[in-house]
């Protein structure tokens, strides 16, 4: 599946585009959006965003590191910077996400396990 994604109503949008950090940024959260079932991002999201993302990175590590591989924690005062985006991403309720995250933290241990 291609991922759509409509970044328009995102406050200054060009702005943020033209900055290299925040294009890396954009891209790791529009791809995150997969693997934890978000689609967009609103103001009365960003708890469940926030703690989507912190359960993600918890089993697989941080989405972002600096060039000199020091871990990014993403902040809910960034992901703020992003109110309005939204994409083509199927949500996921929170028993299905619940279950989607349990399944691939087993996933995790029994490769690292067997390495």
């Amino acid at each position: 599946m291609a991922i759509h994604w409509n970044i328009s109503k995102v406050s200054r949008w060009k702005q943020k585009m033209n900055n290299r950090n925040n294009e890396i940024f954009f891209s790791a959260l529009v791809h995150s959006f997969l693997v934890i079932g978000v689609g967009h991002v609103t103001e009365s999201g960003i708890d469940e965003l926030y703690e989507r993302l912190q359960r993600y990175e918890n089993v697989f590590g941080p989405l972002l590191v600096t060039n000199k591989q020091k871990p990014i924690r993403i902040t809910k005062r960034e992901l703020r910077k992003w109110i309005g985006l939204s994409t083509n991403i199927a949500p996921l309720s929170n028993a299905e996400f619940d279950r989607h995250i349990r399944k691939l933290a087993c996933r995790r241990k029994k490769e690292s396990s067997q390495v």
